[in-house]
């Protein structure tokens, strides 16, 4: 049986395939792009959770400009693997710094004191 389609031209789907999301259905939509609203706030809130551990290290503390910090942003992403197999262990966490806890200001003394 001969393609239909001509070299350097790809082959539409069968028809039988339903689209993935359907463009007339606001509800999936909405769906769609809540869950990528939902991606981008992870992902902003790990990457923000590593700057925060590269600055706690002292060598990079001391490497980086006042310029350079200036400029860091939780927005990068060329870490992220958009296709193909990401697997995933709910088991155990992210090798990520625990946060040292601040000590609270002391209060200040009153003056009628």
């Amino acid at each position: 049986m001969r393609s239909s389609t001509s070299p350097g031209r790809l082959a539409s789907p069968p028809r039988s395939c339903p689209p993935t999301t359907s463009p007339n259905r606001r509800d999936q939509q909405e769906v769609s792009i809540l869950a990528l609203h939902l991606l981008q706030t992870a992902l902003v809130f790990v990457n923000t959770l590593m700057i925060q551990e590269m600055l706690a290290d002292p060598e990079w503390a001391n490497l980086l400009t006042d310029e350079d910090k200036r400029a860091l942003t939780p927005l990068f992403w060329m870490h992220i693997q958009p296709y193909g197999e990401v697997r995933l262990n709910m088991g155990s966490r992210l090798q990520l710094a625990q946060p040292v806890p601040q000590e609270p200001a002391p209060e200040p003394e009153s003056a009628a004191a």
